[in-house]
């Protein structure tokens, strides 16, 4: 369950558990994926994505803008011609996807207790946290 506070969201888990995230960090890190992957074609029909609402974790849930930030951190990390192309991809491709981005992410942040079913299900906390790391490659 997911609750709005002033400048954030709170989500409580089936077992109790409370995350807390900013909106700040959303806006963050939407602009960012915006500005880096503006002229990627295969990125079109998902972005720009609003970074006042929640179409990060949506934009997101399917592994092409993962994959697309992957490359821009480290040049063809993920050959694209490997990649699952498409608008309309069903469930195994798109877990194909993700799961190839996973590996490779792998090897540049620390991924623990995330894999393709957190962003399957937009577990929106976990999903941040892979976001985060990614986009602070950028600056780097």
């Amino acid at each position: 369950m997911t609750s709005k506070m002033g400048a954030g969201n709170q989500i409580s888990t089936a077992t109790g558990g409370h995350h807390n995230y900013l909106h700040e960090e959303v806006s963050v890190i939407a602009r960012t994926i915006n500005r880096v992957c503006k002229t990627d074609e295969l990125l079109t029909e998902r972005l720009p994505i609003d970074p006042t609402n929640d179409d990060l974790f949506h934009g997101c849930s399917d592994g092409m803008v993962l994959i697309h930030l992957i490359n821009h951190i480290e040049k063809d990390s993920i050959d694209m011609r490997t990649v699952n192309k498409g608008s309309n991809l069903n469930i195994y491709k798109v877990r194909e996807n993700l799961d190839q981005s996973f590996a490779v992410a792998k090897t540049m942040i620390k991924v623990i207790g995330v894999d393709a079913q957190t962003f399957l299900d937009k577990v929106s906390y976990l999903m941040l946290g892979i976001l985060w790391q990614l986009t602070r490659l950028l600056a780097m």
